[in-house]
């Protein structure tokens, strides 16, 4: 279940002494403020969604929305909303979400260059995450290392999704078959979405 929804804040408050309560007679007693709307994503303060004015006596309780103000007091009260800022904490929801994104993608460009560079330096013991025809996917294990070639023992298993490859990926599971690529064709392979990622 997704809990979205709008709620309100109170920017700023005064006192109006010269306003006299439409409920109560009473004067002097009326205190009004200024509302900040936002919408809410699990009770994160996601965007602000408006602004708007309300008012209560001291004396009686009363509360007041805008329209069932007089116009004496909407008068008095509405210069609030543009003496006020809307609170940093009301994007609450975006700065999170951009932060996320923003790390999401320093993760990913520090995951690339080191891809590169264990593609560059291939040393035994690295896992490559092979993706198959057919949009199979398994792992082939570095076991020897040569001037010129990279030789791997592959796995006996295949699953039919990436997030399966931790499953698969167990000592046991590799068979050396002598299969080989040259160290020249390993950044091509990457390139072309054969070899996915590189663990080390």
């Amino acid at each position: 279940m997704i809990f979205f929804g709008k709620k309100a804040s109170v920017l700023k408050i005064d006192r109006f002494a010269g306003l006299t309560c439409p409920s109560c007679q009473t004067k002097g007693s009326i205190h009004g403020a200024a509302i900040g709307k936002y919408g809410h994503l699990y009770w994160i303060p996601m965007f602000p969604t408006g602004r708007a004015i309300t008012a209560q006596c001291e004396h009686c309780r009363k509360t007041f929305e805008e329209k069932e103000m007089t116009q004496e007091m909407r008068n008095a009260i509405a210069p609030l909303i543009s003496e006020t800022k809307t609170p940093l904490k009301h994007f609450s929801g975006l700065f999170i979400i951009g932060g996320i994104v923003m790390l999401g993608s320093y993760f990913n460009i520090k995951n690339e260059a080191e891809n590169k560079q264990f593609l560059a330096e291939p040393a035994a013991g690295d896992v490559y995450e092979i993706k198959v025809e057919y949009g199979e996917y398994t792992t082939k294990k570095v076991v020897r290392v040569t001037s010129d070639s990279v030789f791997l023992a592959e796995n006996r298993y295949i699953v039919n999704k990436q997030s399966g490859i931790s499953s698969i990926e167990k000592d046991k599971n590799y068979e050396d078959t002598g299969f080989g690529y040259s160290r020249a064709e390993l950044p091509g392979l990457m390139s072309n979405g054969t070899i996915m990622d590189v663990k080390r």
